[in-house]
């Protein structure tokens, strides 16, 4: 602490990439490092905006409108979300679209949020982590949560962040529907 307290927890939460969770860890259990080990990760561009050029007439957009184009004869992908058809509680007029590894131009003046991420990379060894990755919690007074606890989804971090809430005693309103 600034003071040159240090402080005394009886519980920790990592809320982060598995390979960072594991890099903090200073000796980790064998089943950290079995099951926090295999996950790596890559950056990459997520930018919001408003820009509907590159996407079907809004009726016939879906959840995840995914794009595809070709870089010097590799195929590159674009995954957006249409937040109007995903998330509840967007209004139905909402403009925005959420994309992930833009592979089209974007307008500027369209462009509300752009930020790189770290994105979890699947290969067998991670994916086959997934479902045991649950039982990390509770063991050493330490808990888990981020996207790795499934497909690498913002909504997968937020379920595993709850699930952990839970397991601490916290009480966890449901959002969308403001109920238990």
């Amino acid at each position: 602490m600034q003071d040159g307290g240090v402080p005394t927890f009886d519980k920790i939460v990592f809320a982060c990439n598995a390979d960072q969770a594991l890099a903090l860890l200073e000796k980790p259990t064998e089943q950290e490092t079995k099951l926090l080990g295999p996950w790596k990760y890559k950056e990459g561009l997520m930018v919001v905006h408003k820009d509907h050029r590159c996407f079907p007439d809004r009726e016939l957009c879906q959840s995840w409108t995914c794009l595809q184009s070709t870089k010097k004869r590799t195929p590159h992908f674009s995954i957006t979300i249409c937040g109007w058809r995903l998330c509840p509680g967007t209004p139905r007029d909402s403009q925005y679209l959420a994309t992930q590894h833009p592979n089209f131009p974007i307008r500027e003046k369209q462009l509300d949020f752009q930020k790189h991420f770290r994105t979890p990379l699947y290969d067998f060894s991670s994916y086959n982590t997934i479902k045991d990755l649950p039982a990390l919690n509770g063991q050493n007074n330490s808990y888990y949560c981020g996207s790795h606890f499934g497909f690498g989804l913002h909504n997968d971090a937020v379920e595993s962040a709850i699930e952990v809430a839970k397991m601490l005693g916290i009480e966890w309103a449901n959002w969308s529907t403001g109920q238990n």
